[in-house]
């Protein structure tokens, strides 16, 4: 029997679905939970999820709203690693640590993924995926390539 797989979407502008390599998480500053040295993929646990966090970055950036495409992940659970943000009271308000603890994660490349709550809306939960872990390998995770949308 195979491994036990979680899901997880991408939202992105169709003009960017591939290379799946994290390039734009490093543009300008990076992002909530990454420096500008550390590529990664922003996901979600749902669609919905996914398209919230999507569109607030839209609202602050203002660009023009392309076509988008879902992507769906399919990430091995025991891949996944799940924080414990008790120990980090004010995680929320605290992008300067938020940027440690995930240039942290994705540099030690001990798992695939980062299980963290959102800041949309922390009782939902986002997955950052580290696209230059040794076992991080598009062809077996990407399940849906293209699902379009605007």
């Amino acid at each position: 029997m195979g491994k036990e797989h979680v899901l997880v979407y991408r939202v992105c502008s169709t003009n960017f679905v591939r290379p799946h390599n994290g390039y734009g998480s490093t543009m300008r500053n990076g992002g909530r939970w990454n420096s500008n040295k550390y590529p990664c993929i922003y996901t979600g646990a749902n669609r919905s999820i996914a398209q919230l966090e999507w569109v607030s970055h839209w609202l602050i950036n203002e660009f023009d709203f392309p076509n988008l495409t879902m992507i769906t992940y399919a990430i091995p659970k025991d891949q996944i690693f799940v924080i414990d943000l008790s120990k980090y009271p004010g995680w929320l308000d605290n992008e300067i640590l938020t940027k440690q603890i995930g240039d942290e994660f994705l540099g030690q490349k001990a798992y695939i993924a980062l299980c963290i709550p959102s800041a949309m809306d922390p009782k939902e939960l986002n997955y950052i995926i580290n696209p230059n872990h040794p076992d991080f390998i598009v062809a077996k995770m990407v399940v849906n390539d293209g699902t379009c949308f605007k």
